[in-house]
């Protein structure tokens, strides 16, 4: 019975990762289809008339710099990580991916819904913005300054590596435009595949997928197996001894201890904030608050 309430919940939230990896397709494939060059620029999706230099490779690839001849780049969107095309400057950069193309996280060969992560990551099968146009080349944003792009290049075809070549010698003008990052849905789809693994779960492991799976399992099938989720959120109403000693063993500071506070106050909260902010570490004493009440 756990194993079957654990392959729903995978394959439930597999499928919204599916449906959110879809909708970044589709608004890819509108950015190139109908933004003009100002628009794509305006936006900060793209940037033209580079240059291009090697750098010092990173292990077995290529650094690639981008840079208007030492002049500040203009507004952009581009971020250490994020996969990028790069093309020449008066091509119209990589081709808009048809509709049905790419990657699925849901394989119907899959053991369990968990298990279609697993597998892509095997079969290397990773979802590109398209397949690029002559000339042009996919990559990833090693670093950023106001000045220069670093990009990262593999070559994984005889066109690629002369189109690394001339990227390296120099030559010609280069375009850079913003693809599709699976990174975090891979990430959460491989975190999905080990949360629902049952074969080599630890005691706490063990625990924590019970509380997952009664919290997930609809109130009538819960009430027919004699049991009942257990309560979440406000339901919860920890102790304010409780939340203290979370805050305080987690060490918040002020405006995540109110963050804490808040998350009992209703049934449903939101804590969001920018990198660095301690989102993880509020996390962790929201379940530490949870742990120190729900215990018996």
């Amino acid at each position: 019975v756990k194993y079957e309430a654990l392959k729903l919940y995978a394959e439930s939230h597999l499928r919204l990762l599916q449906a959110e990896l879809e909708e970044e397709r589709a608004q890819a494939r509108q950015r190139l289809q109908e933004w003009g060059r100002e628009r794509l620029a305006r936006e900060g999706a793209a940037l033209f008339e580079l240059s291009a230099m090697a750098k010092e490779k990173l292990y077995s690839d290529n650094v690639v710099r981008l840079d208007l001849r030492g002049v500040l780049l203009p507004f952009h969107r581009f971020a250490a990580g994020d996969l990028v095309t790069i093309s020449p400057t008066e091509s119209n950069g990589p081709l808009p991916p048809p509709p049905e193309a790419g990657f699925s996280l849901l394989r119907p060969d899959a053991r369990s819904g968990a298990r279609a992560a697993r597998g892509a990551e095997e079969d290397g099968e990773y979802p590109d913005l398209a397949a690029p146009s002559l000339g042009s080349i996919d990559g990833a944003v090693l670093s950023r300054s106001q000045r220069f792009i670093d990009v990262c290049v593999r070559p994984r075809s005889t066109e690629e590596a002369a189109t690394v070549a001339r990227l390296g010698g120099g030559a010609g003008r280069w375009r850079l435009d913003a693809a599709i990052s699976a990174v975090p849905y891979d990430r959460m789809a491989l975190a999905l595949a080990e949360f629902t693994e049952t074969t080599s779960a630890t005691p706490a492991e063990d625990a924590l997928q019970n509380y997952v799976v009664r919290s997930f399992c609809a109130p009538d099938a819960a009430a027919a197996a004699g049991d009942t989720p257990p309560p979440l959120g406000a339901a919860l109403k920890p102790p304010k001894a409780a939340l203290a000693d979370a805050a305080e063993r987690a060490k918040l500071d002020d405006a995540q201890r109110r963050a804490l506070a808040a998350s009992f106050a209703r049934a449903l909260s939101l804590v969001q904030g920018p990198p660095g902010t301690g989102k993880t570490r509020t996390a962790c004493a929201i379940a530490l608050a949870t742990s120190l009440t729900a215990a018996p």
